[in-house]
């Protein structure tokens, strides 16, 4: 359980998703150019 001395924006915690979520369609991008016949 956290404690209550750790507080954590709504903003902050939107970050981590969307960074993960740019990350994997980096990727898929770079998945795309380097192996075009590769299953998506």
């Amino acid at each position: 359980m956290l404690s209550d001395a750790v507080t954590i924006k709504a903003y902050d915690m939107g970050i981590i998703p969307n960074n993960g979520l740019e990350n994997a369609i980096e990727a898929c991008i770079w998945m795309r150019e380097k192996q075009p016949d590769a299953e998506a």
